[in-house]
C-alpha cells in the first residue's frame, strides 16, 4: 500500500479466495471480500462472462454460497467470445437492450431470492458498462433497485486514453467516487505488440503499472476530495477480476 493511500481513512478490503484456489491465480469462479475493519463479508465476486447462457449458472451458485446481504460484484460483460477482446456490438444499437434486459433479469432473480444482495456491475472499457457516463445513466436509472455503483478507474482507461489519462482519471473519480460502494484499485502497462497490432493494455497491481509511475498523487488527492471515508477500498495484489 502506498503511503498516500496509507493516509486515506476508508476501510480496507481484502479477498479470502476458495481453498482450491491458488493464491497466483486469477479469481474466476468467485470468492469473499471481508471488511477488514469488521470481519464481515461485504462482497462476493461472480467471475465469467454475464452475457453467456452459462453465466447464470455462476449466479446460482453464488446466491447459495455468498453471506446474506452482501453485494454481489461481476462485470456487465461482452458479446465476444473472450471477456476482454471488446466487440463493436456492444457500444451501438445491439448494447443497450442486452445490457437493460440483463439487468432486468438479474435484479428480478436476486429479489426473488431474498437474501437482501445486491449487484454491484464493474464497468470495463471493453464491455457493455463502459465508461462514467454509462455508470452515471445507471446509477440515475436504478439506484434504487438493487445496483450497487463501483468504482474501478483503471477498468475504464483504453490504450487511446493513455496520452489524457489524468484527465480521464479525474472526470471518472470525480463523478462515481461520492455515490459508490466500492472503490478497486488496479494498475495498467502496456502489453508488448508487433507491428500494426492494436495496443492492449494489462490489468496489474497497484504499485506496479503506469499509473505508480504518472498519477498516484492524483488518484489520492481526488479519492481525498471525492470518496466518502466510510467507503472501503480494495486494493488490488494480483488481477483478480477475470
Amino acid at each position: 500500500m502506498s503511503l498516500q493511500l496509507g493516509a486515506l481513512p476508508n476501510p480496507r478490503v481484502s479477498l479470502q479466495r476458495p481453498a482450491t484456489t491458488h493464491p497466483q491465480d486469477p479469481l474466476s469462479m468467485g470468492g469473499s471480500f471481508f471488511d477488514t475493519t469488521t470481519s464481515t463479508a461485504a462482497f462476493f465476486w461472480i467471475g465469467g462472462n454475464p452475457q453467456q447462457h452459462s453465466w447464470t449458472a455462476a449466479l446460482d451458485s453464488a446466491l447459495a454460497h455468498a453471506p446474506a446481504g452482501c453485494t454481489l460484484l461481476c462485470w456487465s460483460g461482452t458479446f465476444a467470445d473472450e471477456l476482454f477482446a471488446g466487440d463493436v456490438r456492444n457500444w451501438t444499437r445491439p448494447g443497450k437492450p442486452a445490457l437493460e434486459g440483463w439487468l432486468d433479469q438479474t435484479l428480478a432473480h436476486l429479489a426473488a431470492h431474498g437474501s437482501g444482495h445486491k449487484l454491484g456491475v464493474i464497468a470495463h472499457h471493453t464491455h457493455l458498462l463502459s465508461d462514467v457516463s454509462a455508470q452515471m445513466r445507471l446509477w440515475h436509472a436504478r439506484r434504487d433497485q438493487g445496483i450497487a455503483t463501483i468504482l474501478h478507474p483503471a477498468a475504464l482507461i483504453a490504450p487511446s486514453m493513455l496520452r489524457d489519462l489524468n484527465d480521464h482519471l479525474t472526470r471518472t473519480i470525480s463523478m462515481v467516487a461520492p455515490r459508490c460502494d466500492l472503490c478497486i484499485l488496479e494498475d495498467i502497462a502496456p502489453l508488448p505488440t508487433e507491428g500494426d497490432e492494436e495496443s492492449v493494455l494489462a490489468r496489474v497491481s497497484w504499485e506496479t503499472g503506469l499509473m505508480a509511475v504518472t498519477a498516484h498523487e492524483l488518484v489520492h488527492g481526488l479519492l481525498r476530495d471525492h470518496l466518502p471515508p466510510t467507503t472501503p477500498i480494495l486494493l488490488s495484489e494480483h488481477p483478480f477480476f477475470c
